[in-house]
């Protein structure tokens, strides 16, 4: 008997997708060929007729529908290799393959089935968190999405995973990095026992100049954007969100991510690690404010200093009027004098701003870009 790995759906949203109603995907993994049959039913264990089933083959994707008893049969052909079998709804999907195997000269069938699990991996860190945002997603003002398979250990770590919808503006390291950080109470069997699982996340960065223009926190989802219209439904709106489902129909195609060597953590450390820090929000803002209102005192600065010299020249012209001209001449040091302190001050408000935009910032520098749309 060899195990085979099931999955449902696990969203990285909560209150959004459900308010959006996203589909959800339910299936498994198998390595078996041949001939796969199973059944499809409710949560409640009920027949489900006419359910497409889906399975990911290396020479292709084979569909079928369940009949009235929610029985569904398919032919996974020769290739070796993992296949995913899944149906675009929340249901139970089960399946089993026979093949021929020789041990010592003895042939016998091996039988590779899967059920989904009693308990399913629960995330022990917030489902609402929108990981950091690179610069370049910053710049292009998109909004993005990635779909990503996780491979999760009985003991709630994610062992690999494979990157199935890559959001792309450097958002793939990103996300990949956020999610071997995740960490879940582990599936259970029937039996009570943890094993192994599939889970199928999603990370979402909304736009970024959306969330600053609304006055959300950047890292985490507000329940706004289930007010937000898909990409490609007919909007007037400048920004439209990713509304994309995973690509679960290629997974076999995208090679497994195994997992760098990371410590152990617990739970209140892979949450501070994996939540995005309001703090790197305030820093942000403040860097620019400090940074405008240093720009702002430089040039004011710099236009006394000019004027001072400008009201000195007149003076100098004032030859037959030596009282107004010595008037004219205080006053003009006075400016020049201003002038130095409040450029003087202005420009190391602007260093201090633009220190902590560099302290605080993603890793990433920030660009003239960026700038503009403050």
């Amino acid at each position: 008997m060899r195990a085979i790995a099931p999955f449902v759906l696990m969203m990285g949203i909560l209150g959004a997708s459900e308010a959006r109603a996203e589909d959800p995907v339910s299936g498994f993994s198998t390595e078996g060929t041949g001939i796969l049959a199973g059944e499809v039913t409710s949560e409640a264990g009920e027949p489900l007729s006419g359910v497409t089933v889906v399975a990911t083959t290396p020479d292709g994707e084979v569909t079928t529908v369940t009949d009235a008893k929610g029985k569904y049969r398919m032919d996974l052909g020769p290739a070796l290799g993992a296949k995913f079998v899944f149906v675009r709804r929340r249901a139970r999907i089960n399946g089993h393959t026979t093949r021929t195997a020789t041990e010592d000269g003895e042939e016998f069938f091996d039988i590779l089935e899967a059920d989904k699990p009693k308990v399913m991996p629960r995330p022990q860190t917030g489902t609402n968190v929108v990981p950091q945002y690179s610069q370049a997603a910053r710049d292009a003002d998109v909004w993005a999405r990635a779909w990503l398979i996780l491979d999760v250990d009985d003991s709630g770590r994610v062992g690999k995973l494979k990157l199935v919808n890559r959001p792309g503006y450097g958002l793939d390291e990103i996300a990949v990095r956020e999610a071997f950080k995740l960490r879940f109470a582990p599936a259970q069997n029937r039996a009570g026992k943890p094993m192994r699982a599939l889970v199928l996340w999603t990370y979402e960065w909304p736009s970024y100049w959306w969330m600053i223009d609304n006055k959300f926190v950047p890292g985490f989802l507000p329940d706004k954007i289930a007010d937000v219209p898909c990409k490609g439904t007919l909007s007037s709106q400048r920004r439209l969100r990713d509304c994309s489902q995973a690509d679960v129909a290629k997974a076999h195609e995208v090679e497994w991510i195994n997992a760098p060597s990371l410590p152990e953590l617990s739970p209140r450390s892979v949450a501070a690690v994996t939540a995005p820090a309001p703090e790197r929000w305030y820093h942000d803002h403040v860097g620019w404010v400090v940074s405008g209102t240093g720009a702002v005192l430089v040039g004011m600065g710099v236009y006394l200093v000019i004027s001072g010299y400008q009201q000195e020249a007149d003076a100098d012209e004032l030859v037959d009027n030596p009282v107004e001209a010595e008037i004219r001449r205080h006053s003009a040091a006075e400016r020049k004098r201003d002038g130095w302190l409040v450029g003087g001050f202005g420009a190391a408000a602007l260093g201090v701003g633009i220190t902590r935009l560099v302290l605080h910032s993603d890793g990433a520098t920030s660009s003239v870009a960026v700038a503009g749309r403050f």
